[in-house]
């Protein structure tokens, strides 16, 4: 009898493993009939392709550079930023994905500067302070899962160091496996802090990207209100600040920022987050 119930337990494991095992191969073939579509120039159909994987695998950094790149093919900068920003991420360190973020961002740039007519107006993010680009270096420029590792490894010296204080006769080798020790803690703690800070910044929703062509903000959360910035085309990276109408979840109208001097209100038509 319970040779047969270790049976059925194992016949269900191995189930949901082979099912599990499956779900990459799926996504792979997905993704080759899509890059299929591209590489012919069907651009439509690897469109729809793509947002369908999407809506099935949004983890994949490299199904939502495929989509980027797509939307750049049917000049819809705003969408090719946002799934951009979304595969960096995931994947912070793939010189593929930032180099096409940057060269699209240039392009929204200058958009935006030819909007200007010559006027002296900063359409430029703000710089970021010492102790920020620190922050952003350490936590959206490296993975939560590389930080993650090499907590892991710390803490594995940790314990050698410790074994070595604990085990050893020479006073030469206790004083190096003390201080080892407490550097490894260190160490662990450090990274683990840093896991923590990259993961919540994979996850934050603060900030957005105009997805409509053009935009002008406004001075208040309303259609009647004066116009509050210059025209912004689609792919302006923004800053979240405040929320108005509607519900938590589906605001009518959000408060965005570009940079110091250009902020107002928009639609929730007009943006996508990122």
């Amino acid at each position: 009898m319970k040779s047969k119930i270790y049976l059925t337990l194992l016949a269900a494991i191995l189930t949901v493993f082979g099912a599990m095992a499956d779900v990459p191969q799926r996504e792979a073939n997905a993704l080759a009939t899509a890059q299929k579509e591209y590489d012919a120039g069907n651009y439509s159909e690897a469109l729809q392709l793509y947002k369908t994987l999407a809506g099935e695998y949004p983890a994949s950094a490299e199904l939502l550079y495929n989509l980027g790149n797509t939307y750049v093919k049917m000049h819809d900068l705003g969408h090719a930023r946002k799934c951009y920003e979304q595969a960096r991420r995931l994947e912070p360190g793939n010189d593929e994905i930032n180099n096409n973020l940057e060269y699209v961002s240039q392009q929204i740039e200058k958009q935006n500067r030819a909007d200007l007519h010559g006027e002296p107006v900063n359409i430029s993010p703000d710089e970021q302070w010492f102790f920020s680009s620190i922050y952003s270096a350490f936590s959206r420029d490296t993975k939560s899962d590389t930080w993650a590792l090499l907590a892991a490894i710390a803490f594995v010296l940790f314990i050698l160091f410790v074994a070595d204080y604990l085990f050893t006769k020479r006073v030469l080798y206790r004083k190096f496996g003390f201080f080892g020790s407490l550097v490894m803690l260190g160490f662990s703690v450090i990274f683990t802090v840093f896991a923590f800070c990259a993961a919540r910044e994979s996850q934050s929703r603060g900030e957005a990207v105009i997805t409509a062509e053009k935009i002008i903000l406004k001075e208040e959360p309303s259609e009647k209100s004066k116009d509050n910035s210059p025209r912004l085309n689609a792919g302006t990276k923004v800053e979240v600040v405040k929320t108005e109408g509607g519900t938590e979840e589906q605001p009518e109208w959000y408060k965005l920022r570009v940079n110091s001097d250009i902020i107002g209100w928009a639609k929730k038509d007009d943006i996508e987050m990122i």
